[in-house]
């Protein structure tokens, strides 16, 4: 018993130190040797030259999901300037990815490429991990959802953006290829609009109600014309302050509008030539 005891603990011990995955099999780690190729993705098996991977297949099971950051609403194009959630659904979970999009970047804290200057990638895992870390960051569920913005770059309409996936479920040894699919979204000129959202359109007395503003396919708002005008008729029902909200880095901009007495107030919002309006009723 002895003796197989200590037979098993020797295969363990030699299992861990060469059955683990080469790096070249995490997606999160390829980022990382295709370097500053930002849109390159291994193709053959010989890009994976230390991976036990052949080279990567084609799963449908792998599947986008785009979608306005504004609305939520599915789009079957994109617009310059305009800002979205991509959502990658994966063949099964507890796995790594890298997603990447020819134009879009991702604006999220996942970036694989936010170390390399490609933020057109984005990963499950930093690709400064070790090897042996690696294994402790996979993926949790079967989906990962990151915000994308494309560039506000009018020569970009009539090409084409593609995302791109490749995925690998987490097993111990590597075996077996890694999984890709892809996606290709039109990119299109889009009219700007202003989007707004409230918390509450019915108020009492003293009761505040938020109220979002995003700025959609558009340039990023800038300074000093980075401000939205936000006004109440009639006067004297609800104030809504500040009124002037700056736009944030993700195009939104925020107000607290407060009852004052009651009525029904029609709050008017003028940003760059564009005009809205949230009606608030106070009881």
């Amino acid at each position: 018993m002895a003796i197989w005891k200590a037979a098993v603990s020797l295969a363990m011990v030699l299992c861990i130190g060469f059955c683990a995955v080469p790096v070249e099999s995490y997606p999160g780690f390829w980022a990382n040797i295709a370097k500053s190729n930002c849109t390159r993705l291994p193709a053959t098996s010989r890009d994976l030259s230390s991976s036990p991977h052949s080279a990567p297949e084609l799963n449908s099971k792998l599947r986008f999901e785009l979608r306005t950051a504004s609305t939520g609403q599915s789009v079957s194009s994109l617009c310059p300037g305009g800002s979205y959630k991509l959502k990658v659904v994966f063949p099964a979970s507890n796995g790594h990815y890298m997603v990447v999009s020819t134009h879009g970047n991702f604006s999220d804290a996942r970036l694989c490429g936010g170390l390399d200057g490609c933020p057109n990638r984005a990963c499950n895992c930093n690709i400064t991990r070790r090897n042996d870390d690696e294994l402790l960051c996979p993926l949790s569920g079967k989906e990962a959802e990151h915000d994308l913005v494309m560039p506000a770059n009018n020569s970009l309409i009539g090409t084409l953006n593609v995302f791109q996936a490749v995925f690998i479920s987490n097993n111990i040894g590597g075996l077996g290829p890694l999984q890709m699919n892809s996606l290709s979204y039109n990119v299109t000129s889009c009219a700007p609009a202003l989007v707004t959202s409230v918390n509450a359109t019915r108020l009492t007395v003293d009761q505040s109600s938020t109220l979002r503003i995003r700025a959609v396919n558009m340039p990023p708002p800038s300074a000093p014309t980075n401000a939205a005008t936000v006004t109440s008729t009639p006067a004297g029902i609800v104030v809504c302050t500040p009124a002037n909200p700056k736009f944030a880095s993700n195009a939104v901009a925020t107000t607290t509008c407060k009852a004052l007495k009651a009525g029904v107030a029609r709050v008017g919002i003028a940003f760059a030539g564009l005009n809205t309006t949230r009606v608030l009723r106070v009881v």
